[in-house]
């Protein structure tokens, strides 16, 4: 088992990386904080990792489908799946590369009734596998992230380091088994189908994020979900309590609502950015949302 995690401030080459998993038998656990103007990191058949980006935007290809990842989410890829990093413009990146023996020990652990734990205290680690979705960043989650930040940036000893990563990754699978609850909730008859229905949406879901300000169709979205188009809008609405135009809506409006507390950004110019054709389109749909003008709203934050 693997004791000390690795704290990077770069990308390293991926023949060393090789020759660190044929030395210890196993991916190890990498903190890995980077700033790049560009970045290409192909087929890598990896341990858990989270992505996540403190400033600008990368994209992550699992499995034919590729995710666009900026601050206020993370994308999970599991252990045995290959995927490809992109970053094609300046952008900082946190990504957590967890071992899988430190996943399955926590995965037992939380699941595992403690008297049990006692009694078997070497009791075999089930395996876990997580949605390859975008995860919103809640409180708690940004909070971990935080303390794993702070500790990579202090060099922390591998046992403060552990500690923190451990409430991350305790975090991560209570929100893995909401996400089951949600995908038992599904209008279909077997497991197995209701969790690639899920699947499928989120794939939807990740393009809706990567194209927000483009025209968007529902013959398209249905097509990246691999579904008829009646069937897509059923699922898309079971499965995120929203229709597709309205969850777009909603992601153009949070968007925004960055771009006006964060940059000086003109607002025609913030609008058309997220692909309205007016400045008063951009308006009313931004009132819509947060029954604020645009304008109010940056005046209000600043």
């Amino acid at each position: 088992m693997q004791t000390q995690p690795l704290l990077r401030d770069d990308f390293c080459d991926l023949a060393y990386v090789k020759g660190v998993i044929v030395h210890r038998k196993t991916w190890p656990t990498v903190l890995l904080h980077a700033r790049t103007s560009a970045a290409h990191r192909p087929d890598i058949l990896g341990p858990l990792s989270i992505f996540t980006t403190r400033a600008g935007e990368g994209y992550c290809a699992v499995e034919a489908h590729t995710t666009s990842i900026r601050p206020g989410v993370y994308f999970l890829a599991n252990e045995g799946q290959s995927y490809t990093l992109d970053l094609e413009t300046p952008a900082e990146v946190f990504n957590i590369h967890v071992s899988q023996d430190v996943v399955s020990e926590a995965y037992r652990d939380l699941t595992t009734p403690s008297d049990r734990l006692l009694d078997d205290p070497a009791r075999p680690a089930p395996s876990v596998c997580f949605f390859n979705r975008l995860y919103p960043q809640d409180v708690a989650f940004q909070q971990k992230m935080a303390a794993l930040f702070a500790a990579h940036q202090a060099k922390a000893e591998p046992l403060a380091v552990m500690e923190r990563l451990y409430g991350l990754l305790i975090h991560l699978l209570e929100v893995h088994r909401g996400v089951l609850r949600e995908v038992a909730r599904l209008p279909q008859l077997r497991a197995a189908t209701r969790a690639a229905c899920y699947q499928r949406i989120q794939q939807a879901v990740s393009y809706i994020h990567a194209h927000v300000a483009e025209p968007l169709t529902l013959d398209t979205l249905a097509q990246v979900a691999c579904l008829s188009r009646f069937h897509f809008l059923r699922l898309f609405k079971a499965v995120m309590r929203c229709t597709p135009q309205q969850y777009r809506n909603r992601l153009r409006a949070e968007r925004a609502a960055v771009l006006l507390r964060e940059t000086r950004t003109p607002v025609t110019e913030i609008a058309l950015t997220l692909g309205y054709q007016s400045l008063s389109a951009f308006s009313r749909a931004f009132f819509r949302e947060w029954r604020c003008w645009p304008q109010h709203y940056r005046t209000a934050v600043a």
